[in-house]
């Protein structure tokens, strides 16, 4: 990958923008990680000031491991959480598992692990008590339940606050609620951690103010592009590997196609990325083994926008929003989110469209059987100059081999 695509603006932006698309789902943006994360980070400056940028990440990703959930864990949790569902239970841990992977959040890792233990020893998973959790454990716990309470309480600040309150000593650490309750003693901050509008600016103004993140890694932007592809893969049953393919047919096809060095960087990263989107969908959509209902169809008909969306975020990737977000467009106009017609759509998402058609068609699929790479060509070839760029499908070929 390109110099473009590094730098530590882009690794912090990126990791705000997936820890967005794990707070969307039908009825829009949560916004609860970015909220824990603002919150959790102000409560160490005070408590624990050497770990402000690990308790900041642990923040954003701490419910990455309950991704599988239909309904969003906010929700569940709001309502108590069913703690006999395998997927709320332990994703604490796949949280740490995953966030273990990404260059330079080990110490996050922890923090996410231990972000469901409770103070008096009857949390999940390890039934951790007192000073057997981290003081960043012990920080994100109070910020997640803040946020929770907030929920709750209409959005209520000040009851939410005297309600976590009520929990110091119980589930929560008496030291990191006291932090916490000075930390919100900064009222411009407060308000605007109440108020989602005011939420993307504060977001901006922290990351911009954060240190530098300690990391061993020579490329962490291309290490995490990789990672956020197996994440996003993992969504669903049935697409293990899915994202990888269309990154490398993609850039064979550009190839084919000429393309120059740049360009076929931006092929591979908008590949990895194309179904960022798709997190927020339901997997009982995605792994329906019959055909989706109208509303079920809109719901997914959303990814590619969201994937757009999300890319936009990022500074350094806001060139390959259209390139990732457009590989549903059609070449006749029928296509989705947008209805873009041939010259309206960027050449590199004719490109991922092939390389996603071609990787359907020849993987297994709730709805269908896998199709041999060549039924898969001769079907690009069909719908050359109504589906598919007729230019991008002429080298299709090239991909039976591959």
């Amino acid at each position: 990958m390109l110099q473009i695509f590094e730098g530590r603006e882009v690794f912090y932006e990126l990791m705000a923008a997936l820890s967005l698309a794990l707070d969307m789902d039908a009825r829009g943006k949560l916004f609860h990680a970015w909220r824990v994360a603002l919150a959790a980070r102000e409560t160490s400056r005070l408590l624990l000031p050497h770990r402000e940028v690990d308790v900041f990440f642990a923040g954003l990703l701490h419910d990455i491991g309950a991704m599988g959930l239909d309904d969003h864990i906010v929700h569940q949790m709001i309502s108590g959480g069913d703690l006999s569902n395998p997927i709320i239970l332990g994703h604490s841990e796949k949280g740490a598992q995953i966030t273990r992977e990404l260059p330079a959040f080990e110490r996050a890792s922890l923090y996410i692990l231990e972000h469901h233990e409770n103070w008096d020893g009857t949390g999940f998973p390890g039934k951790k008590k007192g000073q057997e959790i981290s003081k960043g454990g012990q920080i994100v716990a109070v910020a997640d339940q803040f946020d929770i309470l907030l929920r709750i309480n209409q959005y209520q600040g000040e009851k939410a606050l005297e309600k976590l309150q009520d929990r110091a000593g119980q589930s929560l650490a008496p030291e990191a609620v006291e932090a916490f309750t000075v930390a919100m003693e900064e009222t411009e901050f407060f308000q605007d951690l109440l108020n989602n509008e005011s939420l993307g600016q504060l977001m901006t103004w922290t990351m911009e103010e954060l240190p530098e993140v300690s990391c061993a890694h020579p490329n962490p932007v291309q290490a995490a592009v990789h990672i956020f592809a197996g994440i996003i893969d993992t969504k669903h049953s049935y697409t293990a590997g899915h994202s990888q393919r269309v990154a490398r047919y993609s850039v064979i096809l550009g190839q084919e196609l000429g393309l120059g060095e740049e360009e076929l960087s931006e092929l591979e990263v908008a590949g990895l990325l194309h179904d960022f989107g798709k997190i927020s969908v339901p997997g009982s959509i995605l792994d329906k083994p019959a055909r989706l209902s109208d509303t079920e169809f809109q719901i997914i008909k959303k990814h590619p926008g969201r994937t757009a969306e999300l890319l936009e975020m990022v500074h350094g990737l806001r060139k390959l929003a259209w390139i990732a977000g457009g590989h549903h467009e059609r070449f006749d106009g029928g296509g989705y989110p947008l209805g873009l017609k041939n010259g309206q759509i960027p050449f590199g998402a004719k490109i991922l469209a092939v390389s996603d058609a071609f990787d359907a068609m020849t993987s297994k699929r709730p709805y269908q059987k896998n199709r041999r790479p060549v039924e898969a060509w001769k079907i690009i070839q069909k719908n050359a100059g109504s589906q598919f760029d007729p230019e991008v499908a002429a080298v299709a070929g090239v991909l039976v081999d591959h």
